[in-house]
């Protein structure tokens, strides 16, 4: 802790005990080899303008030594601290400047150009209901469905108008091997067969088989084409029953997709009113930070901030304190830097946890400015980390 002045020796007394007691602290060693004092440690430093040696008595009536160093060069040594900090919040402000004006025209930009991927989006989405409206109009039941199968049905169903009621083996011959009622049993394959097979026959039993399997084959047609008829206008009906229903299952699909299209559509129109909003806010946000940032970018406002972190001091002392008891012994008990300030009021600007670390680094210090004292203070500060 802190040792504050409380009785001090008179100038006879401060003769008499206090050499007595300055003399024991200096001639004290600092390393257990007993190699270096305090007083080699300490004398003719680079870094003091002036060293003192004083005694006084603390609130507990204990003899106190003190040894200060006035630091040379240590008049407002933060100047170069406050000059740097303004340096970089300029640039700091600067580059945020720099970077608000980007984001303003990216912004202004979305803005202007009103976001195409998303347009491009509800286009495709009218696109497609337009098309799916136009097929589902031109798809409509107009009272005889039609598939494939119902024009094929009704192209045998035309041929078949043109034979007579009247048996003729050539016309039963040609229907028969065009293959068009194959799905009705007559399979011209079959016949072309029984043909091949007969001409193949001798001379006299080829009109046996002719009268057998081929005869027999063109009548039995002839005597079905009124069944062929009505089992092909049967199933030209059955074809439109389907293509109906098909068609009314189409256009139920078609209905579907329209509503979900549309559905779709009001979100994506939202989305782009999102979007616009969203980069309007965008674009007043960003231009109230621009604003603020031109406002706080003067030299003065970050002169300001700078003497608040970094504050002119009048100059700065080194203070080490022992306590010496009544057997002569002194030991290290306190150690600070000091700064003035305005006013010749002096207060702590760094205590020292461990003063005795501090003061060992002292006998091999040779720095001269107190820049280059601090720089060893901090990498003194975190050795002392890594061994506690």
């Amino acid at each position: 802790m802190k040792i504050y002045l409380f009785i001090a020796c008179s100038a006879v007394a401060l003769s008499a005990c206090g050499k007595g007691s300055i003399d024991v602290v200096k001639n004290g060693y600092i390393d257990g080899a007993r190699t270096t004092t305090v007083s080699n440690a300490l004398s003719n430093r680079a870094l003091c303008s002036d060293v003192k040696w004083s005694l006084f008595k603390d609130e507990k009536n204990r003899e106190v030594v003190q040894y200060s160093c006035s630091i040379k060069g240590s008049k407002d040594f933060n100047r170069a601290n406050r000059d740097g900090y303004v340096a970089r919040a300029r640039k700091d402000n600067d580059d945020l400047l720099m970077r608000e004006q980007k984001r303003l025209e990216r912004a202004q930009a979305s803005i202007n150009d009103d976001f195409p991927e998303t347009k491009a989006w509800i286009q495709r989405l009218d696109s497609t209901e337009s098309k799916i409206s136009e097929a589902s109009g031109s798809d409509k039941y107009s009272g005889i469905g039609r598939t494939q199968k119902s024009i094929v049905l009704e192209g045998v169903l035309k041929k078949l108008e043109n034979y007579s009621n009247s048996y003729n083996e050539q016309e039963m011959l040609e229907l028969y091997l065009s293959n068009a009622l194959s799905d009705e049993g007559f399979n011209a394959g079959i016949l072309e067969r029984k043909i091949a097979y007969m001409n193949r026959l001798p001379q006299e039993k080829r009109a046996s088989y002719k009268k057998d399997e081929i005869d027999t084959q063109l009548k039995r047609l002839h005597s079905s084409l009124g069944r062929v008829r009505r089992n092909i206008a049967e199933g030209i009906a059955q074809e439109a029953k389907r293509a109906d229903w098909d068609l009314r299952q189409a256009s139920s699909r078609n209905a579907d997709r329209l509503r979900r299209i549309d559905t779709e559509r009001k979100e994506v129109v939202e989305r782009l009113e999102r979007q616009r909003e969203s980069m309007r806010r965008e674009i007043a946000n960003t231009e109230s930070d621009i604003k603020r940032l031109k406002e706080q970018g003067g030299e003065e406002r970050f002169a300001q901030e700078a003497l608040r972190k970094f504050p002119i001091y009048e100059g700065a002392a080194e203070i080490f304190q022992w306590i010496v008891n009544k057997e002569g012994e002194s030991s290290l008990a306190y150690g600070e830097i000091q700064v003035g300030i305005p006013g010749g009021r002096m207060e702590t600007f760094l205590r020292y946890n461990r003063p005795f670390v501090i003061l060992k680094m002292n006998a091999q210090s040779r720095s001269e400015k107190i820049e280059d004292y601090f720089d060893e203070l901090r990498g003194q500060a975190v050795i002392d980390m890594l061994v506690r």
